[in-house]
């Protein structure tokens, strides 16, 4: 058996060495796009596999480049037909366009996991749909969906500004303006475009006259 090192090394130098297995294996070894992308072709060009393409359009999907991400799922299809991976990355690509009708088919023709479909329903409004699958999750999505529900005792224990200002709102609506503020603090530390969000979002109307949320957005 090869080791990470081996299989890397082989990537880039000599691919016609590893199975498909090894080879797609090995994109996750670098962090390299350029590399990456050379591997999933080399994957398709010696053997046929459709992995290569699809795993290119979620490359490009990550950077929301949807029009290339959908000419490498169509090639991806053209090899294999319609996967339930590459259906669900149309479907992703669908929702995040707003065809939100056209989302649900694709989705439905994929047989998504419901970890997608509940992001699907907090972006269709079936927020207790999506909240019964979070139930008491702590993931951004998680918490955004149990808030939409009504739920106010939410929280998001994810280290990033997006959560850390959802649990601002959270703690806003339950009258905890202290909680409100720290958890605004962090998120504004991390991502100072949060301050004129915080500004006009209706969510702190009753924080604007605190000397600390002044002081916080200015």
């Amino acid at each position: 058996k090869r080791t990470d090192e081996e299989i890397a090394t082989l990537s880039t130098t000599t691919p016609e060495e590893l199975d498909v297995k090894e080879l797609l294996f090995s994109a996750t070894l670098t962090s390299d796009e350029i590399t990456q992308t050379t591997i999933y072709n080399k994957a398709v060009e010696l053997h046929n596999d459709w992995r290569g393409y699809n795993n290119i359009a979620c490359m490009y999907l990550a950077k929301g480049n949807f029009s290339e991400a959908m000419t490498y799922l169509e090639k991806a299809e053209e090899l294999r037909g319609g996967t339930s991976d590459v259906l669900t990355n149309k479907g992703i690509i669908a929702a995040r366009k707003g065809q939100l009708s056209k989302a649900q088919k694709l989705f439905n023709d994929a047989n998504t996991t419901e970890n997608n479909q509940a992001v699907l329903d907090v972006r269709q409004g079936e927020y207790t749909k999506a909240a019964r699958f979070y139930k008491n999750g702590k993931s951004f999505n998680a918490t955004l969906a149990q808030l939409l529900n009504g739920k106010n005792s939410a929280k998001c224990n994810e280290n990033t500004a997006a959560c850390n200002y959802l649990n601002a709102i959270a703690n806003a609506r339950s009258g905890n303006n202290d909680a409100a503020i720290s958890s605004l603090t962090n998120a504004i530390n991390t991502d100072v475009s949060y301050k004129s969000e915080a500004v006009k979002d209706l969510e702190f109307i009753n924080l604007r006259t605190n000397e600390t949320f002044i002081a916080i957005t200015k």
